[in-house]
């Protein structure tokens, strides 16, 4: 897609108003896209549109609880109810770590069922609502949803809920690229891997995590939510698949580079039927027996 003016774009999980469903609203509103933000939370994604429309841009807030499938089609009936149409759907949204049953050692099994509904049947979800309506019109489109390196990149595994939910969206958005390949869509598929994202309160908070997990011996960077939308917008406007850093990005070579070697490292591990351990990352958690 090249042409975004009047484009209509959904984005979920957008109410943090330091948080990456926000920064990517804002990048294609600034590309003149109409804007739709969708969150559980109707009354601050009608805050943030409030901000937004302030500021010149044409937005809308609508509630959707990705859990729940009745309520995602209920979105896309508002969504198609207002404006006609939808061109580019970022699934952004993400369940809250550490709940009851986070760790698999602990038998519960909230935590599990929570992030299995919301990250990845919530994807799901607003692809079954959006996509086939999107393809019925035959125009251009874009569909993203954003995935972790937690999963995609070996496994965290301190952090199991969080990481196999977001292993399994890039799965999901893999399956649905090759059915649109398949079927000459010109609608597209792409996934968002964001780093170590300055979405907490505070950048202080952020850098904590950052010397925290570098501390681990992970080449965590601290990245800006503006960087995530921008890697958004440009795999949008080029057909790429993966909207992340490349290894000429200065800022985040070393974190990439490191990438590249855990996945060579996973691929030999399964090839040699070794044990998992040389990919299994992350810092020792507290979660994992609660």
């Amino acid at each position: 897609m090249r042409d975004l003016e009047q484009k209509v774009v959904v984005v979920t999980g957008t109410v943090n108003p330091r948080g990456i469903g926000l920064a990517i609203a804002r990048r294609f509103a600034a590309r003149g896209c109409r804007i739709v933000l969708a969150d559980i939370d109707a009354e601050g994604a009608e805050a943030r549109a409030a901000e937004m429309r302030s500021e010149g841009n044409e937005a809308i807030a609508l509630r959707a609880d990705m859990s729940d499938h009745a309520s995602v089609l209920a979105l896309a009936d508002a969504v198609y109810g207002h404006f006609g149409t939808t061109h580019v759907l970022v699934l952004n949204h993400v369940a809250p770590t550490g709940g009851p049953g986070h760790g698999l050692l602990d038998p519960d099994p909230d935590s599990w069922e929570l992030h299995a509904r919301v990250n990845l049947l919530g994807c799901v979800y607003g692809i079954k609502a959006f996509v086939p309506r999107m393809l019925a019109a035959g125009e251009e489109g874009y569909v993203l949803a954003t995935t972790s390196g937690a999963g995609g990149t070996g496994t965290m595994y301190g952090n199991g809920p969080y990481a196999v939910t977001k292993s399994a969206i890039v799965s999901l958005m893999e399956c649905l690229y090759g059915q649109l390949r398949d079927a000459g869509a010109r609608v597209a598929a792409g996934t968002i891997w964001p780093g170590v994202t300055n979405t907490f309160p505070s950048d202080e908070d952020t850098r904590q995590v950052v010397a925290f997990m570098r501390s681990s011996g992970l080449p965590a960077t601290f990245t800006e939510p503006q960087e995530v939308a921008q890697n958004a917008l440009d795999a949008v406007l080029s057909g790429s698949f993966w909207a992340r850093p490349s290894v000429d990005d200065e800022a985040h070579r070393e974190t990439v580079e490191w990438e590249a070697q855990i996945y060579r490292t996973r691929a030999e591990t399964l090839i040699a039927r070794d044990a998992p351990d040389a990919y299994l990352w992350g810092p020792a958690s507290d979660l994992l027996a609660r």
